[in-house]
Order: structure tokens, then sequence, then C-alpha cells
């Protein structure tokens, strides 16, 4: 009952009042896919755009846009599917975010439009979900199994507040938790995602 009421409150109060897109998040995997997202796939009125764990060089993203009217904001500290939605969620509340425009390839699609309706929701923010801009055409797709054994994860996470299978993850992917720290080391002590988001 508990994840019920956790689950379905927020996303009954996300449709309450409709907003547009005032934020656009990117799920990073491919510098291609990214160019494509941060160029063509932000919707007029979008401020700022949030690039979790890309492939791009923040140089490179802000050159990228330099003509448009909204800012790329990269954030690495997501490690993987999940974490790209969890790592960022509460400093978009904080920053006052209203509704989200998730970004990602075909193939990753179906589990992580899951994982964002679940993770964004619960915080009561309004998601919408979109392929890449001319990578839409593709359709492969992951294994169903491994979109099940995320949602529960998430589930789990809006629950009791933790990933569950982080010790896993840090056994099988060391590197990525390695990268995160060294990439927070290099913002410093005081890095704040909503901060970023507030100065837009």
């Amino acid at each position: 009952l508990l994840l019920l009421w956790r689950l379905i409150l927020p996303f009954i109060a996300s449709h309450v009042v409709a907003a547009h897109v005032d934020t656009v998040l990117v799920l990073g995997g491919d510098r291609q896919r990214e160019l494509s997202a941060i160029c063509e796939g932000v919707p007029r009125g979008v401020r700022r755009v949030v690039l979790s764990s890309g492939a791009l060089a923040e140089e490179e993203a802000r050159r990228a846009v330099a003509s448009k009217p909204y800012t790329v904001i990269i954030d690495r500290r997501a490690v993987d599917t999940l974490s790209n939605f969890t790592t960022v969620v509460d400093d978009l509340v904080a920053a006052g975010v209203r509704h989200v425009r998730v970004t990602t390839s075909p193939e990753h699609a179906q589990r992580a439009f899951a994982l964002a309706h679940i993770i964004l929701r619960s915080r009561g923010l309004q998601v919408t979900c979109i392929h890449t801009p001319h990578f839409a055409h593709l359709n492969a797709h992951e294994p169903i199994l491994w979109t099940a054994r995320d949602v529960v994860r998430a589930c789990l996470y809006v629950v009791l507040g933790l990933d569950v299978a982080e010790s896993a993850l840090a056994r099988r992917h060391p590197e990525r938790l390695r990268d995160r720290q060294e990439w927070l080391a290099g913002q410093g002590p005081k890095y704040a995602l909503c901060k970023r988001l507030r100065d837009v």
C-alpha cells in the first residue's frame, strides 16, 4: 500500500496542472546522438538542457549550442540508466522545474522512459519522452528483462530512497564509480546542479 501511495499520488498530482516543457534531460551514451539531441531536440521556450553523463566534453557542448537560446549543463554523476534520473530528480525539483522532456536513443527508450515516469513523476514532475532526432527510425530494443529489473529497482528507490543494486554495480563497473568521483572532485565541494539550473 505504501508503494502504491508513493507512486500513484505524485503521478496524479503531476497531471493536475499542465505545464510546458521547461527542461530537457538528455541521457548520454553516444557523441553524435547527444549532439543531435542538444541541437535539434529542444522545444521552443526551453532555457536549459541537462546532459546526464554524456560523451560530449563541456566545451564541445557549449560550442554546439552557442547560437541557441538555451544552456547545456553537463552532470556526470550517473553511472547507469536508473541513476540518470535519481542523481538529478531532487535538483530539478529544487530548481523549480515542472515539466521534463527526456531524450534518448530508440534502443534504450523502453527502459529509460519507464524509469523516467517512475522516478520523475514520484516527485510530482510532468514527463514527456522522445527519441533522439534522426535516430527515431531505428527499431532495436533492449531485452525486456533489463526493463523489468530496473523498474523493480526504481520502485524500491521511490519507497526506500536508495538503490538496492548499488553495491553490485560497484563490483561490476568500478570504473564508472571512479569516473564519477573524479568528476565530482573536479567540481569542488560546493557543486549543486540545482544552483546551476536556477542560474540559467
